[in-house]
Parts: structure tokens; sequence; C-alpha cells
């Protein structure tokens, strides 16, 4: 097919499908990225080129792809996670929970426990100690038997309201 129509989306797509799988993520990349440059709108190409970048340690590339995503489908829960992880790595604290606050905003979905546990570690890690027990706790209110909600509520509890370690000094 591509021989014919070189440009043949779906035909690329399954080309880097088959890439990915095969374990050749630069050419799998390559496709996805000739992929957006004949159709800029194609999320799932995004998505999986968000993935690979990842995979490559190209974390840059992987926001803008995860960014092109949710530009695209703001309510896609996992492009929204990916960049949290991201942002989180890279120390940008607001930009993660941004993005774990836009999960919290897709309509029609429940948050899960694991979204506020998240949260709750990225207040942690602001030393905003009351945001942090409040998503803590609401990660228990969901899944009373969440471990990370109980981790994060126990980290958020070594804290005092000054933001310091208890015993610390």
């Amino acid at each position: 097919v591509l021989e014919v129509d070189p440009n043949n989306v779906d035909a690329l797509y399954n080309l880097a499908l088959t890439h990915a799988k095969a374990g050749k993520a630069d050419q799998a990349m390559q496709e996805f990225e000739k992929i957006l440059s004949i159709k800029s709108d194609d999320q799932p190409s995004a998505y999986n080129l968000g993935i690979l970048y990842v995979k490559a340690g190209k974390d840059d590339k992987a926001i803008g792809a995860f960014k092109k995503v949710t530009q695209l489908d703001p309510n896609n829960l996992d492009a929204h996670d990916n960049l949290a992880g991201l942002y989180d790595r890279k120390g940008d604290l607001d930009s993660a929970i941004g993005e774990y606050q836009a999960i919290l905003q897709v309509p029609g979905q429940e948050a899960g426990d694991l979204v506020w546990a998240n949260l709750s570690g990225l207040y942690l890690k602001k030393k905003d100690i009351a945001k942090a027990r409040e998503a803590a706790q609401k990660a228990l209110e969901i899944n009373p038997n969440s471990a990370q909600g109980f981790y994060s509520l126990g980290a958020a509890h070594e804290y005092n309201d000054a933001g310091e370690q208890f015993g610390a000094g």
C-alpha cells in the first residue's frame, strides 16, 4: 500500500505499530512523526509517540506529544496522567498538579484513589501539608484499603503545619 500511496495514514500507523512491537522504537517514532506531519490531529499517533518518547528518555518531546493529545481530547485521562508524571519528574510541581486537577474535571469520570494519592504526594513536595492531608483523605474515602492513600496520609502526618518534619532540628 505504501508503495502506491506513501502517505497512507492507516498503512503508516500499522507500520509504526509493527516497528514498536518489534522493539524498533526509532523507526516507530519516525513513522508516527510522519503521520503527524500528514495528519496533525491524529490522536492515537500523538499518544503512541509520547509513550515512545518516554521510553527513549525524551521527556520534553513526550510532553509535547501528550500536550497535543490533551488539546485534541481534553478528557484523555491517560495523556493527563502521563503529563503529570513527566512534570513531576522535571520538578514542575504546579504543572503536575494542574494535570491531576484536569483529570478531576473530566465529566462523568470518577477520580480514583491513585489520582488523589498522587496529588497528596505532590502537595507534600510543595510543603502544602493541609492540601496533602485532604487529598490523602479523599483517596481513602474512595478506597478505604488504598495503600497509597495510607502512605500519603502517613507522610502528611510526619510534617507539622509549619512544613517541617517532626523531630527535625
